[in-house]
């Protein structure tokens, strides 16, 4: 039976980080982040420049979806995949609010990170027993964002750009997992994968699998014109929720 801990699948979590950017969401936000590019940043093509890596020539639009992608790497079968860093149940301690679980091949449970500290950890290469895909963090971001502004090589100072969007767009990932309510508790949900793509069958699985039929339905812009234009807040009571015990946020 496959393991399917996956919140939103990559294609959506694409969609919405580069919905985040303005891009058809029918709001002004895709000139205020152009703005930012060009005055902030000095991109003096804004939105439309292209960022060279050793890899790729991308956008800050498709850094930003890359990173959406590649947060979920690594396999199910391996305690290194990063998607077991992705759930954070927010009624508990900080210390036991990540997932507990004996996937993909632990003999007792393992209490993995929470996504709140692993998108904040210092070292992602060293941080809960060394996950793939290198590190990615929210001080990863804020290093890249000081070298892209500090940095006199024209092309590092690409390359540094590059990386800054990326680092958000997994970044974006984290936080977007967090409206997936297998995310916020203890549940790596793991029939969803065998039900929907082994069984082809629409009665079990879970949220993301109601978000992608929805998505492949409509098609990209007409779910992004009926969903990601127009947010939905929190709840009015939600700043009166008390922190967990223990750690501040």
């Amino acid at each position: 039976m496959s393991t399917s801990v996956d919140a939103l699948n990559p294609s959506t979590h694409q969609l919405i980080n580069v919905a985040a950017t303005g891009k058809d969401t029918l709001d002004d936000y895709s000139t205020t982040f152009d703005r930012y590019l060009r005055d902030f940043l000095g991109l003096a093509n804004g939105r439309e420049t292209l960022l060279r890596t050793n890899t790729h020539m991308w956008t800050s639009e498709q850094w930003l979806a890359e990173g959406a992608e590649r947060e979920d790497d690594g396999s199910p079968f391996s305690p290194k995949a990063r998607f077991y860093r992705h759930f954070h149940n927010p009624l508990l301690p900080w210390s036991d609010a990540g997932l507990l679980t004996r996937y993909p091949f632990h003999l007792a449970p393992h209490q993995y990170t929470s996504a709140v500290r692993w998108m904040q950890a210092d070292n992602q290469s060293t941080d809960d027993g060394s996950a793939i895909g290198g590190t990615w963090a929210w001080r990863d971001a804020r290093r890249l964002q000081y070298l892209v502004l500090t940095t006199a090589d024209a092309r590092q100072r690409e390359v540094y750009a590059a990386d800054l969007f990326r680092a958000l767009g997994q970044i974006m990932h984290l936080v977007v997992d967090a409206s997936v309510p297998e995310h916020v508790r203890n549940d790596p949900h793991p029939t969803g994968t065998f039900t929907r793509e082994v069984l082809r069958s629409r009665t079990a699985g879970n949220y993301e699998y109601w978000v992608s039929e929805q998505q492949a339905r409509l098609g990209d812009a007409e779910f992004t014109a009926r969903y990601l234009s127009a947010p939905i807040g929190p709840g009015a009571g939600f700043q009166q929720l008390a922190p967990p015990s223990g750690e501040g946020v």
